[in-house]
């Protein structure tokens, strides 16, 4: 058997070379990065494209950090900010390479601002401090994140509420801080409010007070049940104005049985009777104003005024004659 001469097997190499495609674009997705916390990572996809932008397999690319400082590159395409600042990620691959943009911007500064509801004061602004009139007062607090040039870049926004006088333990908050920054009185002191993005931190102080109450209203005076009936008695709070009484919200009232075993009553001005007798529930406010409502408890129906009938002699009494009208002489 002859052997393929020299020729003939150069010409079938030369073909079997101009049949393979040639890599002429390296893809690589995304095409820039933008980070705001470090160790926040992104990963970088390469393809290897021939003329007609086909992909083509190839060997595993290389990546490289311009600034290590800045960012940092694994050979996997995975990319972590590592500090503030600009660089790019060189990527190559079969004698083609790219260079992807790399912007680390960290927060550094938080400013924050107050959107105030009816009942909530403003005090200063640096720091930002407000005040909360009543249990149930609310106000928002906005916050804008800066970056280290003082530019705003979009950060996520932790917020919590600390008494800053109660160090160890655990108390109920006289604030709540929502996640978007809605702030809701619900206890009497002073309170800070702490913003987080990144690194950066903001503080805001808040304190809650209550209204002062110079008159309470109920709306039943008195109230007549069987024992196990309930109903609820509404409390009204109101503060005396050069223009009269002005109603106020979200003052703290308390109340009280005067006589337990006749007549209950809770929080919310529910009232349970017990047993037949009379008792006395009062609802007060912090500062002594109060109200008073008389609960008779008895096993018989009210009775009705106006199903009253006359008396049998009242029914039968003789009507008086009606009085002649006076003559007049022409």
């Amino acid at each position: 058997m002859k052997r393929p001469s020299l020729g003939i097997a150069l010409v079938a190499a030369l073909l079997a070379s101009g049949c393979k495609a040639k890599p002429t674009t390296l893809q690589v997705e995304p095409l820039s990065l933008k980070f705001t916390a470090t160790g926040e990572t992104v990963m970088l996809l390469a393809s290897v494209l021939d003329e007609d932008g086909k992909p083509l397999e190839h060997k595993p690319c290389i990546f490289a950090a311009s600034n290590t400082a800045i960012a940092e590159a694994k050979q996997d395409g995975t990319v972590a900010a590592v500090g503030a600042g600009a660089t790019d990620i060189r990527v190559s691959c079969e004698g083609l390479s790219a260079l992807v943009p790399v912007q680390v911007r960290l927060p550094t500064t938080i400013k924050l601002d107050l959107d105030c509801d009816k009942r909530c004061n403003l005090q200063s602004t640096e720091p930002l401090s407000f005040k909360l009139e009543g249990l149930g007062a609310t106000a928002r607090l906005n916050a804008r994140v800066l970056d280290n040039e003082g530019e705003t870049v979009e950060a996520k926004v932790s917020y919590e509420a600390r008494d800053p006088d109660y160090h160890s333990g655990v108390r109920n908050l006289g604030v709540e801080i929502s996640d978007e920054g809605r702030v809701a009185a619900r206890g009497v002191g002073k309170f800070m409010l702490l913003a987080h993005a990144g690194g950066a931190v903001a503080k805001a102080n808040v304190e809650v007070a209550l209204p002062v109450v110079d008159v309470v209203k109920v709306d039943k005076g008195s109230v007549w049940l069987k024992p196990g009936e309930k109903t609820t008695v509404l409390a009204s709070t109101f503060q005396r104005s050069i223009h009269g009484l002005r109603k106020v919200e979200g003052a703290r009232l308390s109340w009280q049985s005067g006589n337990a075993a006749v007549a209950t009553v809770d929080d919310e001005g529910l009232i349970t009777a017990i047993g037949d007798g009379f008792a006395d529930v009062v609802v007060a406010a912090d500062n002594g104003a109060f109200a008073q409502v008389g609960v008779r408890v008895a096993q018989k129906d009210k009775p009705d005024p106006t199903s009253k009938k006359p008396s049998h002699k009242l029914k039968n009494a003789i009507k008086p004659k009606p009085k002649p009208k006076p003559k007049f002489r022409k």
